[in-house]
């Protein structure tokens, strides 16, 4: 049976560092932020799209609002895996993800904004910082 982003074990992205006069660091990232804004029609050829890699990890199209719409898809990351030689974590699995629509790129930028400190807000308390 193959590994898929359901089954496989998770790993925490943290690696040992040297640090000063002989101090080790085992540091990586734990949740990140990940949104994309999509122009609209007028901003881009209409009916153009751009692929992405959805939550379940499926290759997904986002097409351009026809109808003029802004729009963008934010993502709370679980950073997963290994780090390679850029620190970069090898996978993730999304924890959250929403889409937005707006008639303008601002509109679209504070919704987005908005739903992160929601987002931002509730981690805090699950986590008991509040």
């Amino acid at each position: 049976m193959t590994a898929t982003a359901e089954t496989r074990q998770m790993l925490p992205c943290a690696r040992w560092k040297d640090d000063c006069q002989g101090k080790k660091n085992y540091d990586g990232p734990l949740l990140s932020i990940s949104c994309r804004y999509y122009p609209t029609a007028k901003e881009q050829a209409e009916g153009s799209h751009w692929n992405y890699i959805s939550g379940n990890g499926e290759l997904e199209a986002h097409l351009y609002e026809a109808d003029g719409k802004a729009s963008a898809i934010a993502s709370i990351i679980l950073e997963d895996g290994p780090l390679d030689e850029n620190d970069t974590p090898s996978g993730y699995r999304t924890w959250r993800e929403s889409e937005f629509v707006g008639d303008s790129c601002a509109e679209v930028k504070t919704l987005v904004e908005q739903w992160v400190q929601q987002q931002f807000d509730e981690i805090r308390t699950l986590l008991g910082l509040l």
